[in-house]
């Protein structure tokens, strides 16, 4: 769990310091005054970006560090290329975007491979839809069934039509609204 966020020269943040409490935290304010470059600031450092647009102007450098509730420090630090570091030692970048298996392991923010895709369930972008909302209920209860899977060993493969469906499927289902509003969208587990 995050526990403290340090932004430096980073974008509209030139020395921003965020204590974070247990469970959610919500950030709100004014239009642009840099609540977004918080959630870059995360994913940046997540994915070990070569992120050119967002070192204040006339600064030399920019960073952002996190510290875990577990006793971590990670830093991502960007001058003519970036770098970063965990627990104080340089960690480095693998090729265009690739990530130390340290860094995935210390911030618990990897992206999640599922059927060859990239998916990103921790960062949105700012005008798209929440993590899984704008799909499917089909390819929703096939995402939950197939990590559901990966945890408990039942099924190696991604359950889909073409290959072994889970023993216990979740199963998406759509019930409407009696006042006319869009449809609901509930998963339920059929045990």
């Amino acid at each position: 769990m995050i526990r403290k966020i340090v932004l430096s020269n980073f974008m509209a943040h030139v020395q921003t310091e965020l204590e974070l409490a247990d469970g959610l935290n919500v950030i709100v304010g004014p239009n642009n005054i840099g609540k977004s470059s918080i959630a870059v600031a995360l994913k940046i450092l997540a994915r070990n970006s070569n992120s050119n647009f967002v070192m204040q102007h006339d600064q030399k450098e920019c960073s952002v560090t996190v510290e875990t509730g577990d006793g971590h420090t990670v830093q991502w630090l960007k001058r003519k290329s970036p770098s970063n570091r965990i627990n104080g030692r340089a960690k480095d970048r693998l090729g265009r975007g690739g990530t130390p298996p340290e860094l995935d392991e210390t911030l618990r923010l990897a992206s999640i491979e599922f059927e060859e895709k990239d998916l990103e369930p921790h960062f949105g972008d700012q005008k798209s839809p929440i993590f899984l909302i704008n799909r499917p209920p089909s390819q929703i209860a096939q995402f939950i069934d197939y990590f559901r899977c990966r945890k408990t060993g039942c099924n190696a493969e991604a359950p889909s039509a073409s290959t072994k469906r889970c023993p216990n499927p979740v199963k998406a289902r759509f019930r409407p609204q009696s006042n006319g509003s869009p449809i609901d969208r509930r998963l339920s587990h059929n045990s």
